[in-house]
């Protein structure tokens, strides 16, 4: 009787509480800076340059105008900018340059028609460039996981799994 007691005063106290400050968990207001506010922004900790990799030997200074261009000769037929994939279909009489504004880290693949192609950051600020040949090709260039980085995603989650069945085993011995 004493527990069932304290039981329905837990609950009580703690339905209570969320209703009295439910009204308090959403904003008053949102203030949207855009991206370009903080990655200009010199007093934010992101633009001192620990976010630049070895090779980005200069910082940019403003984002640049299209996401994905051409160095050289022909045109971008149609392009396709998402998170961390980029693809375009080009057509140059000539070889050319995809440009990729995008700096470039060690798990980037680029496929020209379907093919594995190499992806050059040997420039000061460490952009992507895969080069085309001439005529019509389709290029995309997009983030993939590393086997490290999958083996250490399979780790945290096995390490979560083994918590929570830790946690109600011992539970469920308690009760």
């Amino acid at each position: 009787s004493t527990k069932k007691n304290k039981t329905i005063m837990t609950v009580l106290v703690a339905v209570a509480a969320i209703t009295s400050t439910i009204i308090y968990t959403k904003p008053l207001a949102f203030v949207d800076r855009g991206d370009d506010y903080y990655a200009t922004n010199e007093d934010t900790t992101n633009s001192r340059d620990e976010y630049l990799p070895l090779w980005a030997r200069l910082k940019p200074k403003d984002r640049a105008a299209e996401k994905v261009e051409l160095l050289g000769s022909g045109l971008v037929l149609t392009k396709s900018v998402e998170h961390l994939k980029y693809e375009a279909l080009v057509e140059s009489p000539d070889e050319t340059t995809l440009k990729v504004n995008t700096i470039y880290f060690p798990d980037f693949v680029a496929r020209v028609d379907g093919q594995p192609t190499a992806i050059s950051y040997d420039n000061d600020f460490g952009l992507m460039n895969v080069k085309l040949p001439s005529g019509n090709h389709k290029a995309i260039i997009n983030y993939t996981r590393s086997p490290l980085a999958m083996a250490s995603e399979i780790v945290s989650a096995l390490t979560i799994f083994a918590l929570l069945t830790q946690l109600f085993l011992t539970w469920r011995k308690q009760n």
